[in-house]
């Protein structure tokens, strides 16, 4: 019983996960399409394209570092 459980709490989860990483997904692309267009929403600007390569940058020397 609390493995059935368990077994639906993490497909639940990952479902979830998925749809935010989708609307999160969606957010970036709406922004940077719409600053052309003069939608800039206060905190949500990026100074520089560059900052969107920062993550995976750091991540590939992480995962570099770690596969010896």
């Amino acid at each position: 019983m609390i493995r059935l459980f368990l077994d639906r709490l993490y497909l639940f989860s990952g479902f979830l996960a998925g749809l935010f990483l989708i609307a999160i997904f969606v957010l970036m692309m709406l922004l940077s399409a719409g600053r052309p267009l003069g939608l800039n929403i206060p905190g949500a600007t990026i100074s520089s394209p560059g900052a969107w390569r920062q993550p995976p940058s750091s991540a590939s020397r992480i995962r570099s570092g770690m596969a010896r």
